[in-house]
């Protein structure tokens, strides 16, 4: 990734008010924002359009996060997932366990997505070392 480019990020949740706050929170020349409201229009999205990041929230009509992880995992290796899940993470609970296993390279609360969501593409703008 450019450093010197902005990061492209696709923002896909189902509630309109939690994307407008991602929105509103990445609101910066940084990044280039677009948002889809399911797996599937993300989808859609992915296939005209190259992006770094995909933020995606796990519980979605149609396709959920974690089945979008996987297709970005298959059909756009080099693109960086972020899972986000409402309420708290629990390793034991099924469905977080194949959250766990579906490739997303973080996995976040929404209660905690602020920090450590910019932390973590702060260090995406970092130039990589050979």
């Amino acid at each position: 990734m450019d450093p010197k480019s902005p990061i492209k990020l696709l923002i896909v949740d189902d509630n309109a008010p939690w994307r407008s706050y991602l929105k509103v929170m990445l609101g910066h020349p940084v990044f280039q924002l677009a948002e889809a409201p399911d797996g599937l229009r993300a989808v859609q999205f992915l296939a005209k359009h190259k992006v770094d990041v995909v933020v995606t929230d796990t519980d979605m009509p149609g396709m959920d996060g974690i089945a979008l992880t996987e297709k970005i995992r298959a059909e756009y290796p080099g693109t960086n997932v972020i899972l986000l899940f409402s309420g708290k993470f629990n390793p034991g609970h099924p469905r977080h366990q194949a959250a766990s296993l579906c490739g997303a390279n973080l996995i976040l609360t929404k209660d905690e997505v602020e920090g450590p969501l910019m932390h973590y593409l702060i260090a995406l703008m970092k130039p990589q070392t050979p």
